[in-house]
């Protein structure tokens, strides 16, 4: 997959594609926009078959968004280049799919995810309407992980704290990619994932800082109306302590409850503003 590093994101879709040519044309989306793969769409799904890839770039890391209709594929031998070392992670938002490494097979599901490598075969199949996140990550990014060099691909269980705030950083990424800030995006994303692998990865953990406080902000917003918002329930839903929240906050000059007074009363000038 060629490196790009402009801030521009690509964007690819079935709309245009006729029925006879949906399954070659998928193929060619995600082979281009993921990895090299065969795909094969079921002769009674080509006519109302979807799919809609998007993809920014973090520098070296690509941030890919697929939603699709059910489908299978697998990448084998023949389809991985000499030098083609690439760590695939993989986000559920929404449906599910089977994805099988070696000897290895993870249902994932909504807030779980899992880890492989570009370099071994793997298959999968997506049963029904599926929304995704990917990373496609350099393998020297992520050298001193030893725990995906065994081969199989690894799962993100929705248990592990560090699933839970990668799921939330690349939502928010998904929406809001700085521009002006993609290194720093970049390596929290990555110490998020080296987090989520192994606990003694050799990424710093002050990298993941960006990551957390972006996650804590949009999780913030979702929850405004909530009588129940606080830093204990902040912290709860990000495992982490109150100390970090507190800490977290205090870096940039404000408190927790300053924060969420300004939220508030900026969400009541836009409502104010929609009536008028």
């Amino acid at each position: 997959m060629p490196v790009r590093r402009d801030a521009a994101a690509e964007c690819r879709s079935l709309d245009a594609v006729t029925a006879a040519d949906k399954q070659e044309a998928w193929q060619d989306i995600l082979s281009a926009m993921l990895l090299p793969m065969t795909v094969r769409l079921a002769p009674e799904m080509r006519h109302s078959f979807r799919g809609r890839m998007r993809r920014q770039w973090l520098d070296d890391v690509a941030l890919v968004e697929c939603r699709t209709d059910p489908f299978t594929g697998w990448r084998r031998r023949a389809q991985i280049g000499p030098g083609d070392e690439y760590i695939a992670v993989l986000i559920d938002v929404s449906g599910h799919e089977y994805l099988s490494q070696h000897d290895t097979t993870v249902d994932v599901r909504s807030g779980g995810g899992v880890v492989l490598r570009s370099a071994a075969e793997f298959r999968f199949s997506v049963p029904v309407r599926y929304h995704k996140r990917c990373l496609v990550i350099p393998a020297a990014a992520l050298a001193d992980i030893g725990r995906i060099r065994a081969g199989g691909c690894f799962e993100l269980t929705r248990r592990m704290p560090a699933t839970t705030l990668l799921d939330g950083y690349l939502s928010t990424l998904s929406s809001t990619l700085p521009g002006h800030a993609r290194t720093a995006a970049r390596d929290a994303a990555l110490a998020l994932v080296a987090g989520a692998l192994c606990a003694d990865a050799g990424i710093g953990t002050q990298h993941a800082t960006p990551a957390l406080r972006a996650g804590m902000d949009a999780w913030i917003e979702r929850h405004l109306c909530d009588p129940g918002l606080s830093p204990d329930s902040l912290a709860a839903a990000h495992a982490v302590s109150v100390r970090t929240v507190y800490r977290l906050f205090s870096q940039d000059g404000e408190t927790f409850g300053a924060a969420v007074r300004q939220r508030r009363l900026e969400h009541s000038r836009q409502e104010l503003a929609s009536c008028d």
